[in-house]
């Protein structure tokens, strides 16, 4: 329900029509929530978290995110039951560190995740993952994403809404928010 801000400058200036770049100012960074061309349909926009740049190791095992050989830190918010009238999934809630960036993971830890070990980035490539871990299509699954498919930094909540079979609301507490 959110609609989002997208800096489309924010790491490289292309042609308007013919694409390629003009200028690259910048490179995205781990942590950056990046809005970019769905490599498998590039008809379609995802958005996803940096979590690993060009040249990065990668491993990922039982729900732990490791880059060049460390882990990235975890700490536990709270536990959850989502959908609120479910009694069996629960969920919990981690804030991770990314290098310096600290934002929050939900993870199911019933749920399976498939395993990675040594993963390497290429460069010119990032590795995103979505912060919903075991319900995200992320790089774990199609790959990696190239700059030239980047199309911008996600920046601010410009509207968000709360829209279900029964009722639609606007979620005053989420706009404006970074």
């Amino acid at each position: 329900g959110d609609f989002l801000m997208v800096k489309k400058y924010a790491y490289q200036l292309k042609w308007p029509v013919w694409g390629g770049d003009i200028h690259t100012f910048s490179k995205p960074q781990r942590g950056d929530v990046i809005v970019f061309k769905y490599p498998v349909n590039q008809s379609f926009d995802f958005i996803k978290r940096v979590v690993a740049v060009g040249g990065d190791d990668v491993s990922y095992v039982d729900h732990q995110l490791i880059i060049n050989g460390q882990k990235m830190p975890q700490t536990l918010i709270k536990k959850l039951v989502e959908p609120n009238d479910s009694s069996t999934q629960r969920v919990e809630v981690y804030q991770e560190d990314l290098s310096g960036v600290k934002h929050l993971i939900y993870i199911e830890p019933w749920a399976q995740d498939p395993n990675f070990y040594h993963v390497k980035v290429p460069k010119g490539d990032v590795m995103v993952m979505g912060d919903n871990r075991n319900n995200s299509e992320d790089s774990r699954f199609w790959g990696f994403v190239p700059d030239n498919l980047i199309v911008g930094k996600a920046y601010r909540i410009w509207f968000s809404r709360n829209w279900t079979a029964h009722h639609f609301g606007v979620r005053w507490n989420r706009i404006g928010r970074l």
